[in-house]
């Protein structure tokens, strides 16, 4: 496409557009959300049994950290004590009903 280019002097000549880019003509690649996930599932299969605990207990202590420094952290103390104490209910009441 050809464009007239108009300088401080008046008409200077014709000039052509530079193409438009696209985000499909980005130089860069970003791997997608899902692609990360699946790699990680897809290491975390392939670690060993020792591998897997440690990142889930540290993944478990990393969540126990937060909460500790967190504002809110006597709501979830509450709200944490009152989802046990339903669990045992819960099982108190199953023994009672089904246990020997």
């Amino acid at each position: 496409m050809l464009l007239l280019a108009v300088g401080a002097a008046g008409l200077n000549g014709i000039r052509e557009e530079e193409p438009v880019r696209t985000m499909k003509d980005f130089p860069y690649k970003f791997p997608s959300e899902a692609d990360k996930v699946y790699d990680e599932a897809r290491e975390f299969r392939q670690a060993s049994d020792t591998e897997r605990f440690s990142r889930i207990f540290s993944l478990s202590e990393s969540g126990r950290l937060l909460m500790a420094h967190s504002p809110k952290r006597d709501y979830a103390t509450r709200w944490r004590e009152q989802e046990e104490e339903e669990w045992r209910r819960i099982q108190r009441e199953l023994f009672a009903r089904y246990g020997d």
